[in-house]
C-alpha cells in the first residue's frame, strides 16, 4: 500500500532544533499561521530571512510556508539554504525528502535521502524515511535492507520492525514476517501492536485460529487499547466471527465513544444481523457527531424504512438531499417510498428534481414512465420510455424500457394483459382459488399447476391481446374484471381457467 507522506507544517519556535532567532518575527509569523493567514505569515517569513539570513530557523519555517501555499519550488530553495548552513540536520534531509514525495518526485526524495546518510550514516530517522519512499517505489528489497539497518542500530525502535514485517509480508514470505515480529517481541516484549501485526500475518495466511491467539495475546497485553479491538473485530468481520466482531468494536466504543469508523462498522455489522435497532442506535449516534454528513442521513434513512418508519425515513432522505443536492441515491429511494405509499405526484416532483441533477439518466426516465403509466398518462408514460431507450447504457436497462413501452403502446391499442392458470378440472380450478383467497401468490400458482407450458413458466403471463383474439368466454370473464381482480372458474374448450386481468 503506497504510504503518504505529507510535509509537517507547523511553524515552530526551532525548526532545525537549533537556538530560535527572531523570536518577535517567529510570534508574529505563528500568529498569522494559526489564523489561516497565510499571506501575512509568508511576508513576516520573508523579512525573517532578510534579517536574519543566517538563520537555519527562518529559511526552514519560509519553506514551510512555501510549500502550504504550493510553491514548491521556492520551498524546495529555503529548505536547501537551510541544509546549507547546517548540513548535519537531519531534520533538514527528512523534511526536504517529504516535500520531494509529496510531489510525487521519489527519486529525488531518494537523492536528498542518501545525502544526508553521507553526513549522517546512522541516523534511524533517514534510515526510515529512505524505507519508505523504496516502498512507495516498489522496491521492497532495498525497504526491507534499510529496515534491517535502523533495527542493527536500535534494536528497540518499534516502528521498524512493523515496517520490515510488512515489507516481507509484501512479497508473501510469511516465515520471514512472522520471525521479524517474534524478534520485535524478544527486543520489546510485551508490545501489543507487535501482537497485532503477527495476527494480520496469520490471517493472510488464512490462519484464523493463531490470528485469534496473536489477537487475544494483544488485548492481555493491553487490555484498554482500542487499536487492538478494532483490528480484531475488522479481522473477526471478514472471516464471519460476528460474535467476536461485535464484541471488539463495542469494546472499542467504550474506550473511545466517537471513533466514527468502528460505529460505522458496527452498525453495518447489527444490519447484517437483523439487529435494526442497534444500527438504528449507532447511526443516529454519528449523525449527532457529524450533522452535515448527508451519507450518514441517507444511512439512517436505510435502516427506518427497513424497520418500516416511513416518515422518519423520508425526513433523513431529504436531509441527504438537502446536504449534498448531487447524490443521486437519495432522490430514487425517496421517490420508491412515495410510490409504495401511492403518492405518485410527489414522486414525480422527486424524479423531476433528481433530473437536474442527472439529465440524461435513463434510469430515471423509465421510472417516470413508470409512474406515468400508473397514473394512465400513458402519452407521458410513452415519451419518457422513449427518453429511458435513448439514454440507455445499459442493455438490461434497455430492454426493461423497451418492454414497458411496448406495455403502453399495447394499452393504447386497446389490448389486454392477464396471467391466467388453466386447469382440467373445475374442481382443480376451485381448489386454486380457495389458495388464492387464502393468500397463496398468483404467479407461483401458475408455475406449479397450469397445463399451459408455454404460459406457466412465466407466471401464466399471456402477454398483450387484442378483443376478438381469444376464446368469447374467455375474453368476456376478463373484460368483467377490473385491474388487480381475480377471476371465479372460466370454462373455455381448453379446460377451466382463473383469470388475473393486470391493465
Amino acid at each position: 500500500m503506497k504510504r503518504v507522506i505529507a510535509v509537517v507544517l507547523c511553524v515552530a519556535a526551532s525548526f532545525y532544533g537549533g537556538e530560535a532567532q527572531g523570536r518577535d518575527f517567529v510570534q508574529e509569523i505563528d500568529g498569522y499561521s494559526r489564523r489561516a493567514k497565510l499571506d501575512s505569515a509568508l511576508t513576516f517569513a520573508q523579512e525573517f530571512v532578510k534579517t536574519y539570513p543566517d538563520s537555519v530557523d527562518s529559511h526552514g519555517i519560509l519553506g514551510t510556508l512555501y510549500a502550504r501555499a504550493g510553491r514548491f519550488n521556492e520551498a524546495v530553495a529555503a529548505f536547501r539554504k537551510a541544509i546549507e548552513l547546517q548540513p548535519t540536520s537531519v531534520e533538514g534531509y527528512a523534511t526536504l525528502a517529504r516535500l520531494y514525495s509529496q510531489a510525487e518526485r521519489s527519486n529525488d526524495a531518494l537523492k536528498t535521502l542518501s545525502e544526508g546518510l553521507v553526513r549522517s550514516p546512522e541516523s534511524t530517522a533517514l534510515l526510515m524515511e529512505r524505507a519508505g519512499v523504496y516502498g512507495d517505489l516498489g522496491r521492497p528489497i532495498k525497504a526491507i535492507e534499510d529496515y534491517r539497518a535502523v533495527i542493527r542500530l536500535d534494536p528497540q525502535m518499534v516502528d521498524a520492525y512493523h515496517s520490515l514485517a510488512l515489507g516481507h509480508a509484501s512479497l508473501k514470505e510469511w516465515d520471514k514476517a512472522l520471525d521479524v515480529l517474534a524478534r520485535g517481541l524478544k527486543a520489546v516484549p510485551n508490545n501489543a501492536m507487535l501482537y497485532v501485526n503477527q495476527g494480520g500475518v496469520y490471517h493472510a495466511m488464512k490462519n484464523t485460529k493463531e490470528a485469534f491467539r496473536a489477537y487475544r495475546k494483544a488485548i492481555e497485553v493491553s487490555p484498554d487499547d482500542p487499536q487492538v479491538y478494532r483490528a480484531m473485530g475488522y479481522m473477526a468481520a471478514s472471516v464471519d466471527s460476528l460474535d467476536a466482531a461485535q464484541k471488539a468494536w463495542q469494546r472499542v466504543l467504550v474506550l473511545t465513544p466517537r471513533d466514527g469508523d468502528v460505529k460505522l462498522a458496527l452498525a453495518q455489522l447489527y444490519i447484517q444481523r437483523g439487529n435494526l435497532d442497534g444500527a438504528l442506535k449507532e447511526y443516529k449516534e454519528m449523525v449527532k457527531m457529524a450533522p452535515k454528513e448527508p451519507s450518514l442521513h441517507f444511512a439512517l434513512g436505510q435502516v427506518y424504512l427497513e424497520k418500516g418508519e416511513e416518515a422518519q425515513a423520508k425526513t433523513e432522505f431529504h436531509n441527504s438531499i438537502r446536504l449534498n443536492p448531487k447524490r443521486l441515491e437519495p432522490y430514487k429511494t425517496l421517490a420508491l417510498v412515495y410510490m409504495n405509499e401511492e403518492l405518485l405526484d410527489s414522486a414525480l416532483v422527486v424524479y423531476q428534481d433528481a433530473l437536474k441533477v442527472a439529465p440524461g439518466d435513463a434510469g430515471i426516465y423509465n421510472n417516470i414512465g413508470f409512474v406515468y403509466a400508473l397514473q394512465n398518462r400513458l402519452a407521458e408514460a410513452k415519451s419518457s420510455y422513449q427518453k429511458a431507450i435513448s439514454n440507455s447504457k445499459s442493455t438490461e436497462l434497455l430492454k426493461d424500457a423497451q418492454e414497458n413501452l411496448q406495455i403502453v403502446e399495447s394499452i393504447q391499442a386497446g389490448k389486454l394483459r392477464v396471467r391466467h392458470i388453466l386447469l382440467r378440472t373445475q374442481e382443480e380450478a376451485q381448489q386454486i382459488l380457495e389458495k388464492l383467497d387464502a393468500g397463496e401468490n398468483f404467479i407461483d400458482q401458475a408455475r406449479r399447476y397450469s397445463i399451459d407450458k408455454s404460459s406457466a413458466a412465466e407466471g401464466g403471463n399471456l402477454g398483450f391481446f387484442s378483443p376478438g383474439d381469444m376464446n368469447s368466454a374467455f375474453e368476456e370473464a376478463v373484460l368483467k374484471l377490473k385491474v388487480g381482480e381475480t377471476s371465479g372458474v372460466v370454462k373455455t374448450p381448453l379446460g377451466y381457467h382463473v383469470i388475473l386481468r393486470l391493465n
